[in-house]
């Protein structure tokens, strides 16, 4: 009796670690060119949206002197967007992205309300976190681990080994642990 779980255990393991493994052989792999005509009823349509959004996306929101880029440990792209936010809410101290969700870069010249929907274009949201001093100085070590993120509110300085060396706090925060 006192060897029949211990017997049965094996035996329901041996059965299920048991699998069959699919291996493939072989493959062929075929192209096709697909051409169509525009359908025009479908076509027309489209049209009076389309041009309702084209008139907003078009619409040119400001003109910059150079072209914006994302960058590590720093770029001229993630700290313009980083200031943006972090004016937009005169409650946060500081602004903190990440590179990946700068989708492309500023050019110079006319930047559109499209231009800023290819940048950004998901449904970011701003989130506002209360941090106490350890978690903002985890904060602090993972961009550096990261060599940079975009940020704003604050300046940093880290080495070639990216470790953390200091920081400065553009406001004074007062931190509640």
């Amino acid at each position: 009796m006192k060897l029949k779980f211990p017997i049965i255990s094996i035996v329901a393991f041996l059965l299920t670690a048991c699998s069959v493994q699919y291996n493939l052989q072989s493959h062929t792999e075929t192209s096709f060119d697909v051409s169509a005509e525009a359908d025009s009823a479908s076509l027309s349509i489209i049209a009076p949206y389309k041009a309702g959004i084209d008139s907003i996306m078009n619409e040119v929101l400001c003109i910059s002197k150079i072209e914006m880029t994302k960058g590590n440990p720093e770029g001229l792209l993630g700290n313009f967007v980083t200031d943006l936010c972090l004016q937009q809410y005169s409650d946060a101290d500081i602004c903190v992205m990440n590179n990946g969700g700068l989708r492309s870069t500023l050019t110079k010249g006319k930047i559109t309300r499209g231009d800023i929907y290819t940048l950004m274009p998901f449904e970011n949201e701003l989130v506002i976190l209360e941090l106490n001093e350890e978690d903002f100085n985890g904060l602090l070590n993972y961009i550096v681990s990261r060599e940079g993120e975009p940020f704003s509110g604050f300046t940093i300085q880290m080495n070639s080994q990216n470790q953390l060396l200091s920081y400065k706090l553009n406001n004074s925060i007062n931190f509640s642990n």
